[in-house]
């Protein structure tokens, strides 16, 4: 986990898009600029498919296998520049657990979407904070129809491996609910 943890801090020192395997939680890399590491969490910028920054993602070390700049990161890094996008670290983002991951996203942001990638690989969670303990969250549900739907069931903060926040649907979502423009 220090080879994991030492290329992270590279990375978010060069500022380069990098590929971010958790070959233990999901098949597929998160790519993105990473613009935050802590003990046991790093802070990534998301890059969509688009080739747009697109939200942030906060992942657990411990799931984090392999950080590698992807054969086309050069090509990425010119076309977000040639796009006046750049990487940064959103104000307030407390990465010292998981619970204070959720909990800092949740007052800049309306949404947040948890992932408990282990327990139900193909699905995820996407609402405002409920409650949150020391050991566990629950959410205010809305649904892909920005609808709310009742309180999600008690999720142990153990088991979520992904939080996203600040992406082009979780604001979509909010702004078809009414709710406040984002913050950051």
């Amino acid at each position: 986990m220090e080879t994991v943890r030492r290329n992270m801090v590279v990375a978010r020192r060069s500022r380069r898009v990098v590929e971010v395997w958790r070959r233990r939680v999901d098949r597929h890399p998160l790519r993105g600029v990473v613009v935050d590491v802590a003990r046991e969490l790093a802070l990534l910028h998301r890059m969509s498919d688009a080739i747009h920054l697109d939200g942030y993602a906060v992942v657990r070390m411990a799931d984090v296998s392999r950080v590698d700049t992807p054969g086309r990161g050069r090509f990425y890094g010119r076309a977000l520049a040639l796009r006046r996008e750049k990487a940064r670290l959103p104000k307030g983002i407390n990465l010292s657990g998981m619970g204070s991951a959720i909990s800092t996203a949740a007052t800049l942001l309306p949404l947040v979407t948890l992932h408990r990638e282990r327990i139900s690989p193909d699905t995820c969670s996407i609402g405002r904070l409920g409650t949150l303990t020391e050991k566990s969250v629950t959410l205010r549900w809305l649904t892909p129809s920005a609808k709310w739907s009742g309180n999600s069931p008690r999720y142990r903060l153990a088991d979520i491996s992904l939080l996203e926040f600040g992406g082009e649907y979780e604001d979509a979502l909010a702004r078809v609910a009414g709710l406040r423009r984002p913050a950051i």
